[in-house]
């Protein structure tokens, strides 16, 4: 699918703060999410709007993915009263369990907690996303470059006017 707007390197121009994952593929060492509840800084330069903007839905790419690290966080359940009365380890993931995981990805709803992209050389990059589905999972790898695509602006970030309806 032809696209009207893409942007390349450029993540930490968009907040995916509670983004929403629909899907996620893997093909010819790409990894691709299919997102929604993207929104778009006013820093980008193809936002030509004032304010941050909601985008439709919209697609990220990975290119050439390597070194795919992580786990599930673990976790405690307390009672009324503050006591633990049961706990879960963190789990550290192999590769292949990481991709059958991001694989059921697709069964259920996920929503982005956090995602940061780091330049750590010559077309190199490396990101961590945090990802709620029915448990925490944290995702490092790094990449050749990140693609993201989309057709609409839908309308104003949900934040952008959280604070003036709070007073």
């Amino acid at each position: 699918m032809k696209h009207k707007y893409e942007t390349i390197n450029s993540l930490n121009t968009f907040e995916l703060h509670d983004a929403v994952i629909e899907n996620i593929t893997i093909e010819c060492n790409n990894m691709i999410w299919n997102l929604y509840c993207v929104n778009i800084k006013k820093e980008n330069s193809l936002n030509t709007y004032q304010t941050d903007m909601k985008l439709g839905k919209c697609q990220l790419i990975f290119k050439n993915i390597e070194n795919i690290k992580g786990k599930f966080w673990g976790s405690n359940t307390f009672d009324e009263n503050n006591n633990i009365i049961s706990q879960k380890d963190d789990i550290t993931l192999k590769e292949k369990e990481i991709i059958d995981e991001l694989k059921k990805y697709n069964e259920y709803v996920n929503d982005i907690l956090y995602l940061k992209e780091t330049n750590i050389g010559k077309d190199k990059y490396n990101v961590i996303i945090d990802c709620n589905g029915y448990d925490i999972m944290s995702l490092s790898f790094d990449y050749e470059s990140s693609i993201i695509k989309w057709n609409d602006f839908e309308d104003k970030a949900w934040y952008v006017d959280f604070n003036n309806e709070q007073q």
